[in-house]
């Protein structure tokens, strides 16, 4: 039983955990918000205002990459075209290594 709720504990904060760094913000901020409303302990409430309250990831104060006018490329992140050539190469054509059975007279 004791282990059955270990596992139940620790299956809960990884979802967490991944939700929390895959999830938009926006859904992130709505879902703090959700929660707020509930009777939390002080540490919870803190980082969920935290959630609630946060801006893009830059500083930039917009929800979200590429669409903030003033976003800043920083030197050596930007990506670079390359064009790459794919040479399919023909299949090699293998003999087949096994015996043909004898039949048994």
């Amino acid at each position: 039983m004791l282990q059955s709720l270990l596992v139940v504990c620790l299956v809960s904060a990884c979802f967490v955990y991944a939700a929390s760094q895959l999830l938009p913000l926006a859904v992130l901020q709505a879902m703090a918000r959700t929660l707020l409303r509930l009777p939390l302990p002080v540490f919870l409430e803190h980082a969920l205002e935290k959630i609630a309250q946060a801006k893009g990831g830059c500083g930039s104060g917009c929800d979200g990459c590429g669409r903030s006018p003033t976003r800043q490329v920083l030197p050596g992140t930007a990506k670079k075209s390359v064009e790459r050539v794919l040479v399919f190469h023909p299949a090699l054509r293998r003999t087949p290594t096994a015996q043909p059975l004898k039949q048994v007279p």
